[in-house]
């Protein structure tokens, strides 16, 4: 485990597993939408130099959160929504790209600032929605 100050990454291959990964892989970001950390996965078939960056909808590098030489294995980061300078980013969408020699990837991912907008807009799109009326029910309040 290599530990950062706004980010860490793991391989979870240990010596005597056999199982490497046969391809470059970037795994869609948990949560997708996030308000606090987002957990990145990613796998590298082969040792090689790695980089994996957020950018914004304009293509501005936002943050660099791995650029280093990684063995073969099953990787996990975590970004908190902070830049390179340690800023915490506006709620919008972003993208974080994985590349290394000829391959590159990339996933959207949406940032939330959690205001009481925000939470209520989270709300209203992620919890389940009413979609029944019992028949049996009578109310005085609704005109039927």
């Amino acid at each position: 485990m290599i530990s950062q100050k706004h980010y860490q990454y793991f391989n979870f291959l240990d010596e005597e597993q056999k199982d490497l990964p046969m391809e470059f892989k970037l795994y869609q970001n948990y949560p997708q939408s996030f308000y606090k950390i987002t957990k990145i996965n990613f796998d590298i078939p082969v040792k090689s130099h790695v980089t994996l960056n957020i950018y914004d909808i304009y293509g501005k590098l936002i943050k660099t959160i791995v650029n280093n030489e990684l063995l073969p294995g099953s990787y996990e980061v975590k970004w908190n929504g902070k830049d390179n300078t340690g800023v915490t980013v506006t709620s919008g969408v972003y993208f974080v790209q994985l590349s290394s020699g000829n391959y590159i990837e990339i996933k959207k991912m949406m940032f939330l600032k959690l205001t009481s907008i925000t939470i209520l807009l989270y709300l209203l799109i992620h919890l389940p929605k009413i979609h029944t009326i019992h028949s049996d029910y009578y109310s005085p309040y609704i005109t039927y």
